[in-house]
């Protein structure tokens, strides 16, 4: 193969992968708590199975709200705080009666969700209903 077609080639699939700017396009970059909110969500929806929530809280978003909470702390204290406030009240639901567990589950969603945005991210989307 032709040495300058081959450079043409290389350049044009580093361009289509970094995109016109050489910065990876956001359609390429998940959202970085995307995964938190979701493992929240799953929680609520397993709001009547504590078991279930409780794994789903543990397993997929407890120690993301902590990494959150950091991201946001330097520039908005008050959500930060609100934050752990509402994953602290969901975690006293997981560990005794769990009567409050869907407000609680539906508190630290809307902390989490005031949080992601507070780090420049889009707010994420509803929770779907089904678990």
């Amino acid at each position: 193969m032709n040495p300058l077609r081959t450079l043409g080639v290389l350049l044009l699939v580093m361009a289509t992968a970094c995109g016109a700017n050489g910065k990876t396009t956001s359609a390429a970059r998940p959202a970085p708590y995307a995964g938190l909110y979701r493992g929240l969500c799953a929680a609520r929806a397993n709001a009547a199975r504590p078991t279930a929530a409780r794994r789903a809280f543990f397993d997929r978003a407890h120690q993301s709200i902590h990494e959150l909470a950091a991201a946001v702390a330097a520039s908005d204290r008050a959500t930060a705080g609100r934050l752990l406030e509402a994953k602290q009240a969901v975690e006293r639901d997981l560990a005794g009666d769990a009567t409050g567990l869907g407000v609680d589950l539906d508190r630290l969603l809307a902390a989490a969700s005031r949080a992601i945005v507070v780090t420049g991210e889009p707010s994420p989307q509803p929770c779907q209903e089904a678990p």
